[in-house]
């Protein structure tokens, strides 16, 4: 149990376009109301949404952003009705701020097409299946995981529903609003990114380190490597899951991110890995925050933090 000082939301304002020349059209709101829709005028598009809570006597703050095809959804309660990590961390008093990056869940996008020419992107069940290593393709229809597997496999439609649009232009506005985000809280925050959010978290802490006491990348499916050096006492860590070598994709991740942890070191990072079958914790997927083993994860992390 916890109890909140404060908590809200708000935007981060991201950019303003204005578009004209298109034609009006007519819309059939209900069978009594059709109205003109005229799409020239000024949208604002790009934004970045953010939610925060602030428990009684605050011993730090955590920022989570998401993973691809995702939205700050992912951190809240489990698709099997669990504490997720927001959840998890107010508990044991931390300030959390939970991000939708631009264009995902409720940071919103801009339906006029000759703002983002290229087509949204949506995940389908099947690919949510192997992409987040809960079974293979083949065994999908059956439901059948992985052997060992921490995911709650009986909740895998209700994780289909975490699925959002996803862009794959808007790397440098998502991180644009993270600055600001940073900027706004004014104070060093520990900071989590999940698979393409960890891109976003490295290309931020190259702009923003003063800002920044703890990196943690849950499965970084790319990372940004920042230019020049850093002999500075910000920490790194990132956690691997399970069932690597079932999928040929994740093999070539895994070993790309392993050069990268010592790319990372060489620049003087103090960076650590964590490949949790190694360390006897079987069973995790792509999703490790909202496996039925995460209480345990956030409490690792937590004592990383602390340690």
């Amino acid at each position: 149990m916890y109890m909140l000082e404060d908590f809200g939301s708000f935007m981060i304002p991201g950019r303003v376009v204005s578009i004209d020349g298109q034609d009006k059209k007519y819309v059939r709101r209900n069978p009594q109301l059709t109205i003109e829709i005229d799409p020239n005028g000024t949208y604002a598009v790009e934004n970045t949404y953010v939610e925060y809570y602030v428990p009684k006597d605050s011993r730090g703050i955590m920022v989570l952003v998401h993973g691809g095809g995702l939205c700050g959804h992912a951190w809240h309660t489990t698709p099997d009705g669990r504490k997720g990590f927001v959840q998890l961390f107010l508990e044991n008093a931390y300030t959390v701020y939970v991000v939708d990056t631009v264009e995902r869940g409720r940071a919103g996008w801009c339906a006029v097409p000759e703002i983002w020419p290229e087509a949204a992107e949506s995940r389908t069940a099947e690919t949510t299946w192997s992409a987040f290593r809960i079974g293979t393709a083949q065994n999908f229809l059956a439901r059948k995981p992985f052997e060992h597997q921490q995911f709650p496999v009986a909740a895998f439609d209700n994780f289909v529903c975490y699925q959002v649009p996803r862009w794959d232009v808007h790397t440098e506005a998502s991180v644009t609003g993270l600055y600001k985000l940073l900027q706004k809280i004014d104070r060093r925050c520990i900071v989590l990114g999940h698979s393409q959010g960890c891109d976003l978290v490295m290309r931020l802490f190259e702009q923003q380190s003063q800002y920044i006491s703890h990196l943690i990348l849950l499965e970084p499916s790319s990372c940004y490597l920042p230019q020049g050096s850093y002999q500075s006492d910000v920490r790194l860590l990132t956690l691997w899951g399970d069932y690597l070598t079932q999928d040929p994709l994740w093999t070539s991740i895994y070993k790309a991110n392993l050069a990268y942890q010592e790319a990372l070191k060489n620049l003087g990072f103090n960076a650590e890995i964590w490949n949790l079958p190694a360390q006897g914790m079987e069973g995790n997927s792509h999703a490790l925050m909202l496996d039925k083993n995460n209480e345990l994860i956030a409490k690792r992390l937590m004592q990383w933090i602390e340690s």
